[in-house]
């Protein structure tokens, strides 16, 4: 009795354990000899690129199961024949060059690029920077909120349409997108296309992809400012028109031609609705080469020290395909400004127009850097700024150009002051000062090197508020250790030619000092 009560047990213990794994067993269909195919674009991925099917589980983890082939021709298409498999889920990993739709080029590196497939009820999967990015997104649904596959890539896709302002609940899913195919939803995918590259480089590109990817992951909301700053960036200046025309001209190399969808206005409509900041401020730097760059929007005043020519940068670094034309106009009498020659970089600069009291500044080629030495003489100056050949100007500022009276005094407590601009000749072994008073919050910067001999000699022993550096080829430098404190220090000079540099708040003047006999 007890043995055939033992083999009820193990009979019914037996029974359970099967019905579990069926329970937990995946009710997937089984696929035999699945045949999978479809194009990979960002543009077309060229020929040999490498592709790599993973099949995945109910959880979007990795079976283990992996299949590898190859692009076909350079219109990005791929095909595997009779591939076995228990689950009807698939990620897609396309690897390899891409024809660049923005520069009319092939890349310069290789793009990486995904998709999530449902095979079920396709063979045909698409891989694409919309399907690359929904990826991350709705693994996190389906592994952390517990959506269903097919709603989870829906709301993946509809918050990558919200971040680049585009209302459109029907959009199909992105394995069915294709570029060179005309239709709505085909031209959303080449506007995400166009956003996303910019003027990027490769390696660029392929790092906004997955910023916005780990900053989608949980939220599904572009949070960084960083990243969106860069999907505005220099796209209002690039030329939609010349983008449509590489792409038709690409296929047409290839032997097809395209129907290249309206993806112009989702372009368009990006950049009149998104709420990201616009960073203009990134095309003006606060600095140039020269020192401050006048051309910065919020450079309103400059201060430098009275009766000297101030220095500064007049500095852009606009996009490739833009244009920018800046005029300058004195608003005193009788005060002109210019350039230092032989210090200019991309510029074209026009003749001075006396009855305006203006000049006009052009940049000769978007995508270098553009710089030159500018002088300015105290008072105000109106800066106008035309944007993309603009016939009225996109900004307008007045620059003010103060001089400080005192910063500088003509002596200090050991005679006169080296520094001073009116300061040009003293005599041999007498001493002198290194003096200076500047207000709270300000700095300022000395460098001094005798011309003919590079020798210096010093009486240090009083130093007051100042730190001394001695740095290559002979110069000596001195920084004000504490803003708002009065600067000293007695010194005694070689004789010779001395450059006396003098950096205050970033802005740089130069002098001639003579050592020597009466």
């Amino acid at each position: 009795m007890k043995t055939c009560m033992k083999c009820a047990l193990i009979f019914l213990l037996g029974v359970l354990i099967i019905e579990s794994c069926k329970e937990n067993r995946p009710k997937d269909i089984v696929l035999i000899a699945k045949d999978i195919s479809g194009y990979v674009q960002k543009g077309p991925f060229v020929n040999g690129s490498t592709i790599t099917i993973s099949e995945l589980d109910l959880k979007m983890n990795p079976t283990g199961k992996i299949f590898n082939t190859e692009i076909l021709d350079n219109q990005g298409s791929f095909e595997l024949k009779g591939i076995e498999l228990v689950s009807q889920y698939v990620e897609i990993k396309a690897d390899g060059y891409y024809y660049n739709e923005v520069l009319g080029e092939n890349s310069s590196a290789p793009l990486k690029l995904s998709a999530l497939a449902d095979l079920s009820n396709r063979e045909n999967v698409n891989v694409n920077v919309l399907s690359h990015l929904e990826k991350s997104r709705a693994i996190y649904l389906i592994g952390n909120q517990g959506y269903s596959f097919a709603k989870a890539k829906k709301q993946a896709m509809q918050e990558i349409l919200a971040m680049l302002s585009i209302e459109k609940n029907d959009i199909v899913a992105s394995e069915n997108l294709n570029i060179t195919q005309s239709g709505e939803d085909n031209a959303i995918l080449l506007a995400a296309s166009v956003i996303l590259q910019g003027e990027r480089t490769t390696s660029e590109f392929s790092e906004l992809l997955e910023n916005i990817n780990t900053d989608l992951r949980e939220d599904g909301i572009l949070n960084n400012a960083t990243s969106q700053k860069a999907l505005i960036g220099p796209l209002k200046y690039m030329d939609l028109s010349q983008i449509r025309m590489n792409l038709e001209r690409k296929y047409q190399d290839l032997g097809f031609q395209i129907d290249v969808p309206d993806f112009e206005k989702y372009v368009l409509m990006f950049l009149e609705n998104t709420t990201f900041d616009d960073p203009q401020t990134l095309l003006f730097p606060e600095k140039g080469a020269h020192g401050i760059n006048i051309l910065h929007p919020d450079v309103l005043e400059v201060k430098c020290f009275r009766e000297t020519e101030s220095e500064y940068s007049m500095a852009a670094d606009i996009p490739l395909n833009a244009s920018l034309k800046v005029k300058i106009t004195a608003l005193h009498m009788f005060k002109p400004f210019g350039v230092a020659f032989g210090n200019i970089s991309n510029w074209e600069i026009y003749d001075y127009n006396i009855d305006e009291e203006s000049q006009i500044y052009k940049v000769i080629e978007g995508g270098k850097p553009s710089d030159l030495r500018m002088r300015f003489y105290e008072g105000e100056y109106r800066i106008d700024y035309y944007e993309n050949n603009s016939s009225e100007p996109t900004f307008v500022k007045t620059l003010k150009v103060t001089f400080i009276v005192n910063a500088l005094p003509v002596s200090g407590k050991y005679g006169a002051n080296i520094i001073h601009p009116a300061v040009s000749h003293i005599n041999i072994n007498e001493e002198c000062s290194i003096c200076a008073h500047i207000s709270k919050g300000e700095t300022l910067a000395i460098e001094l090197m005798n011309q003919h001999t590079g020798m210096i000699s010093w009486i240090t022993s009083d130093i007051e508020n100042w730190k001394m550096t001695e740095l290559p080829y002979g110069i000596q430098a001195f920084y004000v250790i504490e803003s708002g404190k009065p600067s000293d220090v007695k010194v005694r000079l070689e004789s010779g030619k001395y450059t006396v540099n003098v950096s205050y708040n970033r802005v740089k003047t130069s002098k001639k000092l003579w050592v020597g006999m009466d």
